[in-house]
């Protein structure tokens, strides 16, 4: 689990995780 082109889902949920701590954050 240290690719950097794996299948995509994972990198996509790490950002979308990013994202979605950071705007539950700013609430």
């Amino acid at each position: 689990m240290s690719r950097s082109t794996t299948s995509g889902p994972s990198q996509r949920m790490l950002r979308v995780g990013e994202q979605v701590r950071h705007a539950l954050s700013e609430t």
